[in-house]
Protein backbone atom coordinates (compact mmCIF):
# COMPACT_ATOMS: atom_id res chain seq x y z
CA UNK A 1 0.00 0.00 0.00
CA UNK A 2 1.49 3.64 -1.07
CA UNK A 3 1.30 5.84 1.68
CA UNK A 4 0.86 9.52 0.63
CA UNK A 5 2.41 12.55 2.03
CA UNK A 6 0.43 14.91 3.30
CA UNK A 7 0.76 18.42 1.26
CA UNK A 8 0.84 21.09 3.54
CA UNK A 9 0.64 24.73 2.91
CA UNK A 10 3.69 27.33 2.49
CA UNK A 11 5.38 28.25 4.88
CA UNK A 12 5.15 32.42 3.96
CA UNK A 13 7.78 34.63 5.06
CA UNK A 14 7.23 38.45 5.39
CA UNK A 15 11.24 39.23 5.38
CA UNK A 16 11.51 39.55 1.47
CA UNK A 17 8.50 41.56 0.42
CA UNK A 18 5.37 43.50 1.08
CA UNK A 19 7.13 46.48 0.47
CA UNK A 20 3.96 48.69 0.15
CA UNK A 21 2.74 47.20 3.57
CA UNK A 22 5.69 48.38 5.02
CA UNK A 23 5.50 52.10 4.62
CA UNK A 24 2.50 51.56 6.73
CA UNK A 25 4.32 52.36 9.24
CA UNK A 26 3.08 55.69 10.42
CA UNK A 27 0.26 56.35 12.75
CA UNK A 28 -2.98 56.44 10.76
CA UNK A 29 -5.50 59.51 11.67
CA UNK A 30 -8.73 59.76 11.22
CA UNK A 31 -9.33 60.84 7.19
CA UNK A 32 -11.20 59.66 4.75
CA UNK A 33 -8.97 57.40 2.26
CA UNK A 34 -10.30 57.13 -1.70
CA UNK A 35 -11.48 53.53 -2.49
CA UNK A 36 -8.94 51.15 -4.11
CA UNK A 37 -11.64 49.94 -6.11
CA UNK A 38 -12.63 53.31 -8.14
CA UNK A 39 -9.19 54.02 -8.70
CA UNK A 40 -8.71 50.94 -10.49
CA UNK A 41 -11.37 51.60 -12.43
CA UNK A 42 -10.29 54.94 -13.11
CA UNK A 43 -7.11 53.24 -14.61
CA UNK A 44 -8.78 50.61 -16.33
CA UNK A 45 -11.52 53.25 -18.39
CA UNK A 46 -8.98 55.19 -19.33
CA UNK A 47 -10.01 58.23 -17.34
CA UNK A 48 -6.40 59.22 -16.94
CA UNK A 49 -7.89 63.18 -16.30
CA UNK A 50 -9.87 61.78 -12.94
CA UNK A 51 -7.18 59.82 -11.99
CA UNK A 52 -4.41 62.95 -12.31
CA UNK A 53 -6.98 65.41 -10.22
CA UNK A 54 -7.31 62.60 -7.48
CA UNK A 55 -3.83 61.82 -6.83
CA UNK A 56 -2.53 65.36 -7.43
CA UNK A 57 -4.69 66.88 -4.97
CA UNK A 58 -4.10 64.00 -2.54
CA UNK A 59 -0.12 65.23 -3.34
CA UNK A 60 -1.06 68.70 -2.51
CA UNK A 61 -3.53 68.05 0.77
CA UNK A 62 -0.13 66.42 1.97
CA UNK A 63 2.61 69.51 0.96
CA UNK A 64 0.19 71.76 2.81
CA UNK A 65 -0.18 69.09 5.80
CA UNK A 66 2.08 66.41 6.52
CA UNK A 67 -0.59 64.36 8.55
CA UNK A 68 -2.16 63.52 5.27
CA UNK A 69 0.90 61.63 3.86
CA UNK A 70 -1.37 58.45 4.62
CA UNK A 71 -4.11 59.39 2.24
CA UNK A 72 -1.33 59.26 -0.86
CA UNK A 73 -0.45 56.27 0.22
CA UNK A 74 -3.67 54.62 0.64
CA UNK A 75 -4.62 55.56 -2.88
CA UNK A 76 -1.22 54.60 -4.48
CA UNK A 77 -1.65 51.23 -3.13
CA UNK A 78 -4.35 50.98 -5.38
CA UNK A 79 -1.50 50.11 -8.61
CA UNK A 80 -0.08 47.34 -6.57
CA UNK A 81 -1.64 44.90 -8.24
CA UNK A 82 -1.36 41.70 -10.51
CA UNK A 83 -4.38 43.18 -12.86
CA UNK A 84 -3.39 42.38 -16.66
CA UNK A 85 -5.55 45.55 -18.22
CA UNK A 86 -3.44 47.40 -15.48
CA UNK A 87 -0.23 47.49 -18.14
CA UNK A 88 -1.29 48.62 -21.25
CA UNK A 89 -3.30 51.21 -19.21
CA UNK A 90 0.08 52.47 -17.04
CA UNK A 91 1.95 52.94 -20.35
CA UNK A 92 -0.91 54.75 -21.75
CA UNK A 93 -1.48 57.15 -19.07
CA UNK A 94 2.41 57.67 -18.95
CA UNK A 95 2.60 58.40 -22.43
CA UNK A 96 -0.66 60.69 -22.55
CA UNK A 97 0.92 63.03 -19.51
CA UNK A 98 4.51 62.52 -19.69
CA UNK A 99 5.36 64.98 -16.72
CA UNK A 100 2.61 63.02 -14.76
CA UNK A 101 4.61 62.20 -11.38
CA UNK A 102 1.81 60.27 -10.28
CA UNK A 103 1.65 58.34 -13.95
CA UNK A 104 5.17 57.17 -13.26
CA UNK A 105 4.97 56.46 -9.91
CA UNK A 106 1.87 54.57 -10.38
CA UNK A 107 3.88 52.26 -13.08
CA UNK A 108 6.52 51.69 -10.75
CA UNK A 109 4.78 50.69 -7.98
CA UNK A 110 2.78 48.35 -10.32
CA UNK A 111 6.52 46.89 -11.71
CA UNK A 112 7.85 46.71 -7.75
CA UNK A 113 4.77 44.46 -6.94
CA UNK A 114 5.23 42.19 -10.15
CA UNK A 115 9.26 42.01 -8.97
CA UNK A 116 8.32 40.84 -5.55
CA UNK A 117 5.72 38.28 -6.55
CA UNK A 118 8.44 36.88 -9.23
CA UNK A 119 10.41 36.40 -6.04
CA UNK A 120 7.78 35.02 -3.91
CA UNK A 121 7.77 35.61 0.24
CA UNK A 122 9.86 32.64 0.98
CA UNK A 123 13.37 32.39 3.12
CA UNK A 124 16.03 33.13 -0.10
CA UNK A 125 17.00 29.42 0.27
CA UNK A 126 13.67 28.78 -0.97
CA UNK A 127 14.06 30.89 -3.71
CA UNK A 128 15.37 30.07 -7.24
CA UNK A 129 17.71 31.48 -9.90
CA UNK A 130 15.04 32.34 -12.27
CA UNK A 131 12.59 34.02 -9.53
CA UNK A 132 15.37 36.24 -8.94
CA UNK A 133 16.30 36.93 -12.58
CA UNK A 134 13.07 38.15 -12.53
CA UNK A 135 12.31 40.02 -9.82
CA UNK A 136 15.54 41.67 -10.68
CA UNK A 137 13.81 42.52 -14.21
CA UNK A 138 10.84 43.90 -12.85
CA UNK A 139 13.15 45.94 -10.06
CA UNK A 140 15.39 47.73 -12.45
CA UNK A 141 11.71 48.87 -14.27
CA UNK A 142 10.45 50.08 -11.21
CA UNK A 143 13.43 52.13 -10.18
CA UNK A 144 13.38 53.86 -13.56
CA UNK A 145 9.59 55.57 -12.71
CA UNK A 146 11.04 56.07 -9.27
CA UNK A 147 13.47 58.30 -10.05
CA UNK A 148 11.10 59.98 -12.69
CA UNK A 149 8.37 60.35 -10.36
CA UNK A 150 11.06 62.39 -7.50
CA UNK A 151 12.62 64.41 -10.59
CA UNK A 152 9.01 65.28 -11.31
CA UNK A 153 8.09 66.03 -7.78
CA UNK A 154 10.78 65.71 -4.92
CA UNK A 155 7.81 65.99 -2.39
CA UNK A 156 6.61 62.81 -3.52
CA UNK A 157 7.13 60.63 -0.12
CA UNK A 158 5.99 57.05 -1.61
CA UNK A 159 8.57 58.04 -4.68
CA UNK A 160 11.11 57.67 -1.94
CA UNK A 161 10.07 55.11 0.35
CA UNK A 162 9.53 52.88 -2.07
CA UNK A 163 13.37 53.85 -4.20
CA UNK A 164 14.53 53.14 -0.53
CA UNK A 165 12.86 49.65 -0.33
CA UNK A 166 14.29 48.62 -3.50
CA UNK A 167 17.77 49.44 -2.00
CA UNK A 168 17.71 47.34 0.47
CA UNK A 169 18.34 44.66 -1.45
CA UNK A 170 21.74 45.67 -2.02
CA UNK A 171 22.90 45.90 0.88
CA UNK A 172 24.73 49.17 0.39
CA UNK A 173 23.72 51.11 3.87
CA UNK A 174 26.37 54.22 3.01
CA UNK A 175 24.54 55.10 -0.26
CA UNK A 176 20.88 54.61 1.33
CA UNK A 177 21.82 56.88 4.03
CA UNK A 178 22.53 59.50 1.17
CA UNK A 179 19.37 58.42 -0.48
CA UNK A 180 17.43 59.20 3.00
CA UNK A 181 19.18 62.84 3.56
CA UNK A 182 18.29 63.48 -0.07
CA UNK A 183 14.87 62.83 0.55
CA UNK A 184 14.91 64.02 3.87
CA UNK A 185 15.61 67.39 2.29
CA UNK A 186 12.24 68.03 0.73
CA UNK A 187 10.45 66.22 2.93
CA UNK A 188 11.18 66.50 6.52
CA UNK A 189 8.37 65.68 8.23
CA UNK A 190 7.61 62.48 6.44
CA UNK A 191 6.66 59.28 8.85
CA UNK A 192 6.56 56.69 5.50
CA UNK A 193 10.02 57.77 4.62
CA UNK A 194 11.21 57.31 7.86
CA UNK A 195 9.84 53.65 8.49
CA UNK A 196 10.82 52.41 5.12
CA UNK A 197 14.68 53.09 6.27
CA UNK A 198 14.30 51.85 9.69
CA UNK A 199 12.79 48.45 7.99
CA UNK A 200 15.88 48.77 5.94
CA UNK A 201 18.25 49.15 9.44
CA UNK A 202 16.90 46.08 10.50
CA UNK A 203 19.74 42.82 10.67
CA UNK A 204 18.49 40.81 7.87
CA UNK A 205 18.67 43.45 5.59
CA UNK A 206 22.58 44.26 6.82
CA UNK A 207 22.11 46.74 9.45
CA UNK A 208 21.91 46.44 13.14
CA UNK A 209 20.13 46.74 15.90
CA UNK A 210 22.44 49.56 17.09
CA UNK A 211 21.77 51.70 13.58
CA UNK A 212 18.81 51.19 14.38
CA UNK A 213 18.12 52.47 17.82
CA UNK A 214 21.05 55.81 16.63
CA UNK A 215 18.12 56.61 13.53
CA UNK A 216 15.26 56.18 16.03
CA UNK A 217 17.15 58.21 18.58
CA UNK A 218 17.95 60.99 15.92
CA UNK A 219 14.47 60.89 14.21
CA UNK A 220 13.19 61.69 18.07
CA UNK A 221 14.45 65.43 17.74
CA UNK A 222 11.29 66.00 15.58
CA UNK A 223 8.60 64.57 17.43
CA UNK A 224 7.66 68.30 18.59
CA UNK A 225 7.21 68.63 14.62
CA UNK A 226 5.27 65.56 14.35
CA UNK A 227 3.96 63.78 16.90
CA UNK A 228 3.90 60.41 14.99
CA UNK A 229 7.15 59.54 14.97
CA UNK A 230 6.73 57.80 18.00
CA UNK A 231 5.95 55.19 16.94
CA UNK A 232 9.23 54.47 15.47
CA UNK A 233 9.54 54.11 19.54
CA UNK A 234 7.77 50.54 18.55
CA UNK A 235 10.39 49.50 15.54
CA UNK A 236 12.77 48.29 17.72
CA UNK A 237 10.70 45.78 19.18
CA UNK A 238 9.19 44.60 16.28
CA UNK A 239 12.78 43.96 15.08
CA UNK A 240 14.02 41.99 18.23
CA UNK A 241 10.41 39.90 17.34
CA UNK A 242 11.52 39.52 14.05
CA UNK A 243 14.62 38.28 15.16
CA UNK A 244 12.90 35.86 17.62
CA UNK A 245 10.41 34.36 14.34
CA UNK A 246 13.01 33.68 12.30
CA UNK A 247 14.66 31.37 14.65
CA UNK A 248 10.98 29.87 15.51
CA UNK A 249 10.58 31.64 18.54
CA UNK A 250 7.29 33.06 18.26
CA UNK A 251 6.35 33.31 22.11
CA UNK A 252 9.26 35.32 22.09
CA UNK A 253 8.46 37.28 19.51
CA UNK A 254 4.92 37.67 20.82
CA UNK A 255 6.60 39.15 23.93
CA UNK A 256 8.25 41.98 22.18
CA UNK A 257 5.60 42.81 19.09
CA UNK A 258 3.39 43.58 22.65
CA UNK A 259 5.98 45.97 23.53
CA UNK A 260 5.82 48.03 19.73
CA UNK A 261 1.64 47.94 19.97
CA UNK A 262 2.18 49.85 22.84
CA UNK A 263 4.24 52.29 21.45
CA UNK A 264 0.91 52.90 19.46
CA UNK A 265 -1.88 51.10 18.18
CA UNK A 266 0.03 51.26 14.61
CA UNK A 267 -1.35 48.59 11.88
CA UNK A 268 1.94 47.30 10.97
CA UNK A 269 2.51 46.07 14.75
CA UNK A 270 -0.68 44.71 14.89
CA UNK A 271 -0.27 42.58 11.43
CA UNK A 272 2.81 41.32 13.01
CA UNK A 273 1.29 40.32 16.04
CA UNK A 274 -1.69 38.97 14.19
CA UNK A 275 0.90 36.32 12.46
CA UNK A 276 2.73 35.42 15.82
CA UNK A 277 -1.11 34.52 16.91
CA UNK A 278 -1.34 32.47 13.83
CA UNK A 279 1.59 30.76 13.75
CA UNK A 280 0.90 29.86 17.81
CA UNK A 281 -2.43 28.41 16.03
CA UNK A 282 -3.92 31.21 18.55
CA UNK A 283 -6.45 31.42 15.81
CA UNK A 284 -9.15 33.90 17.59
CA UNK A 285 -6.58 36.16 18.82
CA UNK A 286 -5.17 35.88 15.46
CA UNK A 287 -9.06 36.87 13.89
CA UNK A 288 -9.06 39.53 15.93
CA UNK A 289 -5.64 41.32 14.96
CA UNK A 290 -6.53 41.20 11.65
CA UNK A 291 -9.90 42.44 12.02
CA UNK A 292 -7.82 45.44 13.69
CA UNK A 293 -5.74 45.87 10.88
CA UNK A 294 -8.77 46.08 8.33
CA UNK A 295 -10.40 48.55 10.60
CA UNK A 296 -7.67 50.73 10.18
CA UNK A 297 -6.02 50.20 6.83
CA UNK A 298 -8.65 48.38 4.71
CA UNK A 299 -8.77 46.92 1.26
CA UNK A 300 -4.67 45.47 1.68
CA UNK A 301 -4.87 42.11 0.15
CA UNK A 302 -1.85 40.58 2.17
CA UNK A 303 -3.95 41.00 5.15
CA UNK A 304 -7.57 39.57 3.56
CA UNK A 305 -5.77 36.90 2.69
CA UNK A 306 -4.33 35.84 6.34
CA UNK A 307 -7.64 36.61 7.70
CA UNK A 308 -9.06 34.46 5.12
CA UNK A 309 -6.66 31.77 6.22
CA UNK A 310 -7.49 32.04 9.83
CA UNK A 311 -10.98 31.81 8.71
CA UNK A 312 -10.25 28.59 7.30
CA UNK A 313 -8.70 27.06 10.50
CA UNK A 314 -11.71 28.40 12.06
CA UNK A 315 -13.91 26.35 9.91
CA UNK A 316 -15.65 29.44 8.70
CA UNK A 317 -15.58 29.06 4.71
CA UNK A 318 -17.95 31.46 3.82
CA UNK A 319 -15.69 34.48 5.45
CA UNK A 320 -13.00 33.24 3.97
CA UNK A 321 -14.26 32.78 0.68
CA UNK A 322 -15.51 36.25 1.22
CA UNK A 323 -12.25 37.72 2.20
CA UNK A 324 -10.19 36.13 -0.90
CA UNK A 325 -13.63 37.51 -3.37
CA UNK A 326 -12.42 40.94 -2.29
CA UNK A 327 -8.36 40.50 -2.36
CA UNK A 328 -8.69 38.94 -5.95
CA UNK A 329 -10.81 41.79 -7.07
CA UNK A 330 -7.82 44.33 -5.74
CA UNK A 331 -5.16 41.70 -6.97
CA UNK A 332 -6.76 39.17 -9.52
CA UNK A 333 -3.48 37.10 -10.55
CA UNK A 334 -1.03 37.26 -7.28
CA UNK A 335 -0.46 33.51 -6.81
CA UNK A 336 -0.04 32.77 -3.42
CA UNK A 337 -3.65 34.47 -3.46
CA UNK A 338 -4.71 31.66 -5.70
CA UNK A 339 -3.25 28.94 -4.34
CA UNK A 340 -4.62 29.50 -0.63
CA UNK A 341 -7.87 29.27 -1.94
CA UNK A 342 -7.07 26.53 -3.76
CA UNK A 343 -6.22 24.77 -0.40
CA UNK A 344 -9.91 25.43 1.04
CA UNK A 345 -11.12 24.35 -2.40
CA UNK A 346 -9.39 20.92 -2.20
CA UNK A 347 -10.70 20.46 1.69
CA UNK A 348 -14.10 20.47 0.42
CA UNK A 349 -13.54 18.57 -2.31
CA UNK A 350 -14.16 21.12 -5.01
CA UNK A 351 -11.03 19.59 -7.26
CA UNK A 352 -12.58 21.34 -10.43
CA UNK A 353 -11.96 24.93 -8.58
CA UNK A 354 -8.80 24.24 -7.21
CA UNK A 355 -7.04 23.07 -9.80
CA UNK A 356 -8.17 25.90 -11.66
CA UNK A 357 -6.55 28.51 -9.44
CA UNK A 358 -3.46 26.62 -8.85
CA UNK A 359 -4.07 26.90 -12.77
CA UNK A 360 -4.22 30.84 -13.02
CA UNK A 361 -1.66 31.15 -10.22
CA UNK A 362 0.63 29.29 -12.48
CA UNK A 363 0.48 32.66 -15.01
CA UNK A 364 2.48 34.43 -12.97
CA UNK A 365 4.03 32.07 -10.50
CA UNK A 366 5.48 29.30 -13.28
CA UNK A 367 8.82 29.93 -11.25
CA UNK A 368 7.44 28.65 -8.09
CA UNK A 369 7.80 25.40 -7.19
CA UNK A 370 5.78 24.77 -4.26
CA UNK A 371 2.81 25.89 -6.87
CA UNK A 372 3.80 23.02 -9.18
CA UNK A 373 3.88 20.56 -6.43
CA UNK A 374 0.46 21.88 -4.94
CA UNK A 375 -1.02 21.04 -8.81
CA UNK A 376 0.50 18.03 -8.85
CA UNK A 377 -0.87 16.90 -6.03
CA UNK A 378 -4.35 17.60 -6.76
CA UNK A 379 -3.74 15.89 -10.13
CA UNK A 380 -1.94 12.96 -8.45
CA UNK A 381 -4.09 12.45 -5.10
CA UNK A 382 -7.78 13.92 -5.81
CA UNK A 383 -7.74 13.74 -9.78
CA UNK A 384 -5.71 10.45 -10.59
CA UNK A 385 -4.32 12.12 -13.59
CA UNK A 386 -1.05 10.54 -13.26
CA UNK A 387 0.67 12.17 -16.58
CA UNK A 388 0.01 15.62 -15.74
CA UNK A 389 0.87 14.72 -12.31
CA UNK A 390 4.26 13.41 -13.00
CA UNK A 391 4.56 16.58 -15.48
CA UNK A 392 3.83 18.71 -12.67
CA UNK A 393 6.63 17.77 -10.38
CA UNK A 394 8.83 17.10 -12.73
CA UNK A 395 8.66 20.91 -13.34
CA UNK A 396 8.71 21.40 -9.36
CA UNK A 397 11.98 19.35 -9.22
CA UNK A 398 13.84 21.29 -12.25
CA UNK A 399 13.28 24.43 -10.01
CA UNK A 400 14.04 23.35 -6.19
CA UNK A 401 15.66 19.63 -7.21
CA UNK A 402 17.23 19.09 -3.40
CA UNK A 403 12.62 18.84 -1.66
CA UNK A 404 12.93 14.84 -0.82
CA UNK A 405 8.63 14.90 -0.94
CA UNK A 406 8.97 15.84 -4.80
CA UNK A 407 10.66 13.11 -6.05
CA UNK A 408 8.67 11.09 -3.86
CA UNK A 409 5.76 12.45 -5.14
CA UNK A 410 7.32 12.16 -8.86
CA UNK A 411 7.67 8.48 -8.17
CA UNK A 412 4.40 8.02 -6.73
CA UNK A 413 3.08 9.08 -10.19
CA UNK A 414 5.51 7.51 -12.43
CA UNK A 415 4.68 4.09 -10.30
CA UNK A 416 0.76 4.07 -11.39
CA UNK A 417 2.38 5.21 -15.17
CA UNK A 418 3.98 2.11 -14.64
CA UNK A 419 7.39 4.44 -15.74
CA UNK A 420 10.86 2.81 -15.34
CA UNK A 421 11.96 6.05 -14.34
CA UNK A 422 10.31 5.44 -11.17
CA UNK A 423 13.86 3.47 -9.62
CA UNK A 424 15.90 6.93 -10.01
CA UNK A 425 13.34 8.95 -8.73
CA UNK A 426 11.98 7.35 -5.56
CA UNK A 427 16.46 6.44 -5.13
CA UNK A 428 17.14 10.24 -5.34
CA UNK A 429 13.98 10.66 -2.75
CA UNK A 430 16.29 7.74 -0.37
CA UNK A 431 19.29 9.89 -1.07
CA UNK A 432 17.97 13.49 0.12
CA UNK A 433 16.32 11.40 2.79
CA UNK A 434 19.90 10.11 4.20
CA UNK A 435 21.16 13.86 4.30
CA UNK A 436 17.98 15.87 5.72
CA UNK A 437 16.87 12.95 7.80
CA UNK A 438 13.55 14.73 7.75
CA UNK A 439 11.29 11.73 5.65
CA UNK A 440 8.88 10.11 6.30
CA UNK A 441 10.20 7.02 7.61
CA UNK A 442 6.56 4.58 6.24
CA UNK A 443 7.41 6.38 2.96
CA UNK A 444 10.69 5.51 2.77
CA UNK A 445 10.41 2.02 3.88
CA UNK A 446 7.90 1.85 1.42
CA UNK A 447 10.31 3.52 -1.56
CA UNK A 448 13.20 1.29 -0.33
CA UNK A 449 10.60 -1.96 -1.33
CA UNK A 450 9.57 -0.50 -3.90
CA UNK A 451 12.92 -0.38 -5.63
CA UNK A 452 13.83 -3.85 -4.72
CA UNK A 453 10.48 -4.95 -6.73
CA UNK A 454 10.96 -3.26 -9.40
CA UNK A 455 14.68 -3.64 -10.55
CA UNK A 456 14.05 -7.01 -11.56
CA UNK A 457 10.89 -5.87 -13.99
CA UNK A 458 12.77 -3.01 -15.67
CA UNK A 459 15.98 -2.91 -18.02
CA UNK A 460 18.96 -1.60 -16.37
Amino acid sequence: MIRYPSFCSPICCLACGGLLLLLLMTTVQSQPYVDRLQIADMLVQKNYSKLEDTLTNLQKAYESDYRQENAVLFAFEAFASTDPSFRAALDEWVATFPTSYAAHLARGIYQMHHGEIARGYGYISETNDKQLEEMNYYLSRATTDFLEAIRLNERSTVAWSNLLGWSKYQLDHPNMRVLLDRALSNNSNSSVIRRQYAFNLQPKWGGSLAQLKNFINESNLYLKINPNLKILRGYYHYTLADIHKQADQYQQALVEINKAVASGDHPWFIWSRGQYQYALKHYREALSDFDAFLTIWPQQPEVLDKRARTYRKLQQPQQAFADWDLALRLDPLNPSLRLHRAYLYKQQGDYRRAKRDVEQALTLGSNRDNIWAMKGALELFSLNHYTDAAQSFEQAIELRPNQAAYWYQWGVALYYLKDCGVINSLEMYIALCDITDECDDEAADWSRQAIETLVAYCPA
